[in-house]
């Protein structure tokens, strides 16, 4: 093969390669480049203001399941049966973003009582970000 057709094949297969498109936001961008950073959250919840399960008892609560969703999404069970009123380090390791987060509580027949939202923008370089999410005991009934 001479080197005329060597270097041919060369261009052609640069001029294919080059053509491509790729299209990129900002935030994927960070994301591959490793700028983006991690974040931890620790979620709390409330019934008027108090932790007991006692509480539990009183609206028949048997369980409660926390959303966070936003760059990743991670969900956790907790019973009502302990005193366990956060997801400790459930959320560690987050991608920095805004997220959405929601504690629903559900009866013993998993039927939904009630659900309690909040939004939050994690960013790293912070040691923990914890939000306090409370449920009305009246939304409970």
């Amino acid at each position: 093969m001479s080197k005329k057709t060597r270097w041919m094949g060369f261009l052609a297969a640069m001029t294919l390669l080059g053509s491509g498109c790729l299209i990129v936001d900002d935030e994927a961008l960070d994301l591959i480049d490793g700028t983006r950073g991690m974040a931890d959250l620790r979620v709390d919840w409330t019934i008027d203001g108090s932790q007991s399960s006692l509480l539990c008892g009183d609206y028949g609560v048997s369980y409660f399941r926390v959303v966070v969703d936003g760059y990743d999404r991670r969900e956790s069970v907790v019973s009502c049966r302990g005193d366990q009123w956060s997801t400790l380090g459930e959320m560690y390791y987050l991608v920095e973003g805004v997220y959405d987060i929601t504690v629903i509580a559900y009866d013993i027949d998993d039927s939904r009582l009630a659900s309690a939202s909040t939004s939050l923008r994690l960013r790293s370089g912070r040691a923990l970000e914890h939000v306090v999410v409370d449920f009305s005991g009246a939304s409970l009934y």
